[in-house]
This record gives C-alpha cells, structure tokens and sequence, in this order.
C-alpha cells in the first residue's frame, strides 16, 4: 500500500515539474471587453434620415442607449488615414501624409492598428477583421488574429474582395469552416466580374444602361462586407477576444456610386429613369450595415463596451453632377459608444480620431502608450470608472508609421491566383 501510494506521489511530481499549462491571454484589468464596428463613410445626415424614417431600427435602439458624437474628417481625406490614426491614437507624420498623397488609388500597407499592438504586448487577446492598411501584414511578432480581407484604399479594391479572403499571410488566420462557409458566398460570376471591371464611377448624368460598372462595384462590395460580417462572427464566437476591431468598407463604395438616385433632391440633373431603378441601392445598403452591426451586437455580453464608428461621412454634395458622394467638404464621421453603466450624454460630442484607441485602452484598462496624440474621451466612460481605474501609461508599442505601397499588379495576380483556386483550375 505505501508502495503504490509513493508511486502516485512520484508520478503527481513528475506531471507537476514537466507538465506546462497553456498560457492563455489575461484578463482586462478592468473585467471589460470591447467590440468596435467601423463602417466606411458611414454618414450622419443620411443614417438620421433613414432612423426616422424606420430603416435602421437597430441603430435607433442603439442610439438611445449610446453616447453619441460626432468624427473630425481627417486631412486628406483617404480611407487609410482616418482609420490608421483611429487604431493608432497617433497622428500620421507630414512626410507619411505626403507619402499617401502621392499614393492615391493604390493600396497602402501600415501594418497592424497601434491598439491591437498595445493589447498583445500587455498580455490581452485580440481580432481584427478587415482594417484597412493591414494588408498585407508583415511586421514581426504576434499582434493577435488579424484577418485582412482586402487590399484597402485601392480604386480596384473591389476586385480583390472576396479572393483576398483566402491569401494567407503572417499573424493572420483563417479557420477551416469558415473558408468554407465564405467559399459557398462567392459567385460563380466572380470571374466575369474581374474581367469587366472598370475603376471609374459612372457619374448620375449618364444613362442608366452605362451604370453597369457601379452596379458591378455594389455587389463586390455587399459580397466583401458580408464575408467580412461571416468572418467576424465566426471568429469572436470561437476566440472570445478581449478587444475586436471590424470594418465593413462596402458602404462608401455603394455612396460614391448611388447617393444621387438614393437622394434625388439633390441632384437636379440625374436622369429619370436613374432615378427610379436604382433609388432603393443606397437605403437597402444602410438596412444592410443596420443588420450586421444588431449581428454582431448580439454575440456580445453585460460586460461589452460596443462602438459604432466611422471616419469620415459620404455626404450629397448639392448639385454635384460629377461625383455624387464626397468627403472633400468634411463630412463628420459617426461615433456611437455604449455599453455598461455608459450613460447618454445630453448633446453629441466632437471628437478626433486620435481619441479612440486612448479611450478603449482606458476602458479595457490596458497601459496607454506615453506618446499617442489622442486623448481619453470621459465622457465616454461610466461615471467614475476612471478613478476607480486610474488609466495607466507605458513605452510606445507603437512605432512611427510608414506607408508602404502594394504595387497594384502584384494585387492583380493575387487577386487571380484566387480565381483559378476557387474555379478548381
């Protein structure tokens, strides 16, 4: 009997000195989670329309229970500006912004958003799912799982959606059964749509038979946000992240193309018949970004702070027959916070988008990088959290932000490659 017993001792010591537990992510300090939904030129004058006008009851619900304000557009006013400063908290450099002038219309890598970086290296978890400037992703070291479903900021953008789902790359992944479920989403036109697709958006004035190209464009954008919306969904009910961060790009595609049948008013010279077979593009695309933001509101928990935003607006530009949505006027991008004991304030505020990633960190209670520009939002916070959980500050996980192109023909030989493997060929 003494003999067995100091064989199971010697065996529970052995289990106990060679045996090594997964390590799992921590915790927030603060026992919160955040979700974060960016929507591309997502609007606030067009989505107020459509709340009071019962398209978006989600976002109306939402909104009530929200702290609401609005977003600076940034200068210049390209995609991956605004959304690399609003996941990085750091203004970009003046040699950066020149840099990504001269890139217009080609895709622009500047690697994984500073909050994910900040999140990881604190011992948190995170997912990210289609930021724009994460692709391709290629920086050493592990800044959670970051899918990116696109090439961002291209004017063929479009073309590379759905194919871009599958090209692997550092840092990111891609389980098995969601490749599967995105590949039963891709058309069997998919290689039609490569071959005729045009950059240019086809301006209101012209006949409706010559719109086939924007046409085209919405529906690589609706087949792009929802394998975004399937990715995202699947992915933060398997991994539980402490922080996600998703963006839907589709919207501002569908706004530059179909503001004018969707807002006729302001469009005196759109023709009639325009006018009404594509009036209902632009309104059914907002319904559309209203069900995937209740979508992914719904996998979360009492413990999820929930953020829909946006960077910029694609607003009706009066009278501006040559491209129909626009951004150059400045139009505020959306802000809409809530989550627990986050309470309604009475007016909206303004903010930067350097603000955000310092108001999750402090939420998630996660240490601040000493050097971003932004600051914390308190009124987005519940009352009193801040002294409970003073926020905390460490050394820059953040380095300086340089725009790398990602030559356009290299994006079209990915972007083909994919076709030939979704085809069997």
């Amino acid at each position: 009997m003494l003999a067995a017993l100091l064989i199971v001792a010697l065996a529970l010591l052995a289990l106990a000195i060679f045996w090594q537990p997964t390590v799992a992510p921590t915790a927030s300090t603060s026992g919160l989670k955040v979700v974060v939904v960016g929507v591309d030129g997502l609007d606030w004058f067009i989505l107020q329309k459509y709340v009071a006008e019962g398209r978006m009851p989600f976002f109306g619900h939402l909104a009530s229970r929200s702290v609401l304000g609005s977003v600076a557009a940034d200068r210049p006013v390209i995609p991956v500006v605004g959304w690399t400063q609003l996941g990085d908290g750091r203004l970009l450099s003046e040699g950066a912004l020149a840099e990504l002038e001269g890139l217009r219309g080609r895709a622009v890598s500047t690697g994984a958003p500073g909050i994910a970086r900040s999140v990881v290296s604190s011992g948190g978890s995170c997912l990210t799912v289609g930021w724009p400037g994460t692709w391709p992703l290629d920086e050493p070291g592990d800044v959670g799982t970051v899918v990116a479903p696109y090439a961002p900021d291209a004017p063929a953008h479009e073309v590379a959606l759905a194919p871009m789902l599958f090209e692997g790359g550092r840092a990111q992944a891609l389980p098995g059964e969601i490749t599967g479920r995105i590949d039963e989403t891709v058309s069997v036109g998919t290689e039609l749509w490569l071959a005729d697709f045009e950059q240019d958006i086809i301006p209101p004035g012209r006949d409706p038979e010559e719109w086939l190209d924007n046409v085209l464009a919405a529906r690589w954008s609706y087949l792009s946000d929802r394998a975004t919306l399937d990715l995202a969904a699947g992915l933060y009910a398997e991994l539980e992240p402490e922080i996600a961060l998703i963006h839907f790009g589709g919207l501002d595609a569908v706004s530059h193309r179909f503001v004018a049948p969707g807002m006729p008013e302001f469009f005196p010279g759109l023709s009639p018949d325009a006018a009404e077979r594509y009036s209902d593009v632009l309104p059914a695309y907002y319904e559309f970004i209203d069900s995937a933001i209740r979508r992914i509101h719904r996998l979360t928990d009492d413990r999820t702070v929930f953020l829909l935003c946006s960077t910029y607006g694609t607003h009706p530009t009066e009278g501006d027959i040559r491209i129909a949505g626009s951004h150059e006027r400045g139009s505020p991008g959306v802000f809409a916070l809530s989550g627990p004991k986050v309470a309604p304030v009475p007016t909206p505020i303004e903010l930067s988008t350097v603000d955000v990633a310092p108001t999750l960190l402090a939420l998630l209670g996660r240490p601040i990088p000493s050097d971003l520009d932004g600051r914390i939002v308190t009124t987005a916070t519940p009352a009193g959290f801040l002294q409970m959980s003073p926020p905390t500050y460490a050394a820059s996980t953040n380095p300086i932000v340089e725009p790398s192109p990602c030559a356009s023909d290299d994006m079209e030989s990915l972007a083909a490659q994919m076709v030939r493997r979704l085809s069997g060929n």
